[in-house]
């Protein structure tokens, strides 16, 4: 079967066109294309196993749909395709596609066990066995490493990036690796892991409005398993990102999910809406992250600013300036004016003159993501952040964020990755975070945080359970003018012993800090102090232990 119309796809009669043929995999994206061409809408996917190769045929690309269904119950697509996004959405809006589960052939990351430790003329040392059928295709001297505890399949407790001074193969994926700090709290038979060759997104929504991705399992991701750029409004629902099966020949089942971050939203004038998602395995970086992007701020003078290329910005939008020494500022922008050259540089013209500092940065926070939704999605395991948002308007409610490596939700910009930006009106609530910055850091589970400005404004922290966290300190609340921390659970806070004590709660570069109704359990005597405050923190309501402090 190739073509048909009106046949049963899953035993129930079909509602278009059913499309495909197992059989003949590499047919299948010129299929579906032909279907929405001669005018369906609702498309359906013969339910079988589709191994597209690489290639011309190796990808779908749904280019321009409109107000259309691609249903794949019982699918199983597998792309070799690691030159491009397999699946692309491009410029589509009001599109379904559901039910299908999507796998890279190949992981773009490789694992392995610690055969033994020892010590030697450079130090010491830990001999790191590829498990039998995982790839050898790495940069040994450019690789990080995280540690996976043998016991749980979870990344390990006090372990955290681990980048080796020296690697010498040894044979059959065997090496000998030193590394500069020492081989703290791991042990023989617990796995290293590392970013190998392979594929990157599985699935790009580029430029795409009102696009629903749901009931989708994706295997086997590398830089981004979903990714959104542009566009806004777009639906990730009931979505399961996980392992895939082991490879051939091999004896161990794969640990690793993603070799960087799960879901990837960028400069979107409506964020994404993620809802009920499982991210399962272990993830190289962020299980979730959104943001816009920085242009570096050339000239300045009275009204007139020019930046660096790049960026989205059009009459009557917004647009935020701050810079590291202190400068926050944001004012409209009145006129755009490209001004071509080698540079490509771009001349705005704002509503109000203002003083900003050469070297500033610049961004549109219309085009950062805002008013995004994560909304009882299951989530963690990574070696960084869980969440990780950089964007207005949006709301983290009803989650679970287990075993990060460092911040479960981590609010703020970036500088170092010209991430933008400053977040206003961000609310986290009835979330449970439980056992993370697994590194014993200092980012916070929960993290709020700038470059050197008071940017952020009204974050609200509220009916939350943090449970069993690790690190320095548990909230860690920074640049930012507004914050509301009320009726939060604290369980069995800092479980490790520490040579300092801590914070549960940092507060630092802040104004107009609210604490009410927060309550601690189970803190070990001398484990932390309640809370920490900068000596730049303006207007503190209820710092005493009617804001945060034992239950009475």
């Amino acid at each position: 079967m190739v073509v048909a119309v009106g046949v049963a796809a899953t035993g129930a009669a079909a509602r278009g066109a059913v499309v495909g043929d197992p059989a003949r995999p590499a047919e299948l994206p010129g299929l579906v294309a032909a279907a929405y061409q001669r005018g369906e809408r609702d498309i359906t996917i013969a339910p079988g196993t589709y191994a597209l190769p690489a290639g011309a045929n190796g990808g779908i690309t749904l280019e321009h749909w409109k107000d259309a269904v691609l249903r794949a119950p019982g699918v199983v697509l597998i792309f070799a395709e690691t030159g491009r996004r397999p699946l692309r959405f491009d410029g589509c809006a009001n599109v379904l596609f559901q039910g299908a589960t999507l796998r890279l052939a190949a992981a773009p990351d490789t694992q392995g066990r610690i055969t033994a430790l020892g010590v030697d003329a450079q130090g010491k040392y830990c001999d790191w066995q590829i498990d039998t059928g995982y790839s050898t295709d790495f940069k040994p001297q450019k690789s990080c490493f995280d540690v996976v505890d043998q016991q749980t399949r979870r990344l390990k407790v006090q372990t955290g990036d681990m980048g080796p001074s020296a690697i010498d193969p040894l044979g059959a994926g065997l090496y000998r690796m030193h590394f500069a700090h020492g081989l703290a709290h791991v042990a023989a038979g617990d796995w290293l892991v590392t970013r190998a060759a392979g594929g990157s997104v599985i699935c790009h929504v580029d430029n795409s409005t009102n696009v629903t991705l749901k009931d989708l399992t994706l295997q086997n991701g590398g830089f981004a398993t979903l990714f959104e750029t542009g566009g806004g409004g777009n639906h990730f629902l009931h979505c399961t990102i996980t392992y895939g099966p082991k490879p051939a020949g091999a004896t161990e089942e794969e640990v690793l999910s993603c070799g960087a971050d799960g879901f990837h939203s960028v400069g979107t004038t409506q964020g994404p809406d993620i809802e009920d998602c499982d991210f399962q395995g272990v993830y190289h970086d962020d299980c979730i992250a959104i943001h816009g992007t920085f242009q570096e701020v050339i000239s300045a003078t009275g009204n007139q600013v020019v930046l660096k290329r790049g960026g989205h910005y059009a009459p009557q939008d917004p647009i935020r300036f701050s810079d590291d020494q202190g400068f926050f500022a944001q004012a409209a922008c009145a006129a755009v004016q490209e001004l071509g050259g080698p540079d490509h540089h771009v001349q705005i013209t704002l509503d109000q003159p203002l003083a900003v500092p050469a070297k500033a940065k610049a961004d549109n926070p219309n085009h950062c993501g805002r008013g995004f939704k994560i909304l009882r999605c299951h989530l963690g395991n990574t070696r960084s952040r869980g969440i990780l948002v950089k964007a207005d308007d949006g709301i983290i409610d009803g989650c679970t964020i287990e075993g990060c490596g460092m911040s479960a939700i981590s609010i703020g910009p970036e500088y170092y990755w010209n991430e933008a930006d400053y977040s206003w009106n961000v609310t986290v609530s009835n979330n449970t975070i439980r056992a993370c910055v697994k590194n014993d850091g200092n980012q916070g589970a929960l993290w709020v945080h700038g470059d050197g400005a008071i940017g952020n404004r009204h974050i609200v922290i509220k009916n939350n359970t943090f449970d069993g966290n690790y690190g320095q300190y548990l909230l860690r609340l920074e640049w930012a003018d507004g914050l509301e921390i009320t009726g939060n659970q604290i369980l069995h806070p800092c479980p490790l012993p520490r040579k300092d004590p801590g914070e549960l709660l940092h507060l630092a570069h802040a104004h107009n800090v609210q604490l009410r109704d927060n309550v601690v359990q189970d803190l070990a005597p001398g484990a932390a102090v309640l809370v920490g405050v900068h000596a730049d923190v303006e207007g503190l309501v209820n710092p005493d232990a009617t804001g945060i402090g034992p239950r009475k």
